[in-house]
């Protein structure tokens, strides 16, 4: 769901997933706020011309969700590594709120080609 949303640019949606205090450590080394409802998305700024995502592991504990895999991202648009394909590490940390889960804290990094 999240990932179809970020390719549709879906706030709406976002908004109900992510917490209010959404923080990333993205694959290009900077840790922001991706605060839905913020003006300046970074994270729904960048094109894509495509966005997968393969959900590996998956661990409850209490009011926390622990989920890893990869995903795969192809940027769009003007963006200077246009069609190429980039294979990524993720590890998301989910919390509850008042009995709705939220994505809280997310990090991603570039799968490094095996020498």
């Amino acid at each position: 769901m999240e990932v179809k949303a970020i390719l549709e640019k879906d706030t709406i949606t976002l908004k109900k997933l992510w917490d209010n205090e959404y923080v990333v450590n993205n694959p290009d080394n900077k840790v922001i706020l991706a605060i839905p409802n913020a003006v300046n998305r970074p994270v729904l700024n960048t094109v894509r011309a495509s966005f997968t995502r393969e959900v590996e592991y998956i661990t409850v504990r209490n009011n926390i969700v622990l989920t890893m895999g990869n995903e795969t991202v192809v940027p769009g648009g003007d963006s200077p590594k246009s069609g190429q394909s980039f294979k990524r590490r993720y590890t998301h940390i989910w919390m509850q709120k008042d009995g709705v889960w939220k994505l809280a804290a997310r990090h991603a990094n570039i799968i490094c080609p095996a020498n």
